[in-house]
């Protein structure tokens, strides 16, 4: 992309989070963001940027990837 089409997507997205800013917050999303436990507020912004990042791939992948298995088994080894 070159300047002008980052600049039109950049102002198309802020445009639509400001839009979704004037609808009722889904409960149980809502929930989730004003939790007492940080990891799960963590987890949830995590999601979040990797959907915007990646709108086309499921929030699920490394839910999926990991699953079955623990964090350690998971990080690489030397």
């Amino acid at each position: 992309m070159d300047n002008n089409e980052v600049r039109e997507w950049l102002d198309a997205e802020w445009n639509d989070a400001i839009h979704a800013a004037d609808t009722e917050p889904d409960p149980e999303i809502d929930a989730l963001a004003n939790s007492k436990v940080n990891s799960i507020r963590y987890a949830l912004v995590t999601q979040m940027l990797g959907k915007i990042a990646d709108p086309n791939r499921s929030l699920m992948t490394l839910q999926k990837r990991w699953k079955g298995r623990g964090m350690l088994a998971a990080l690489p080894r030397q």
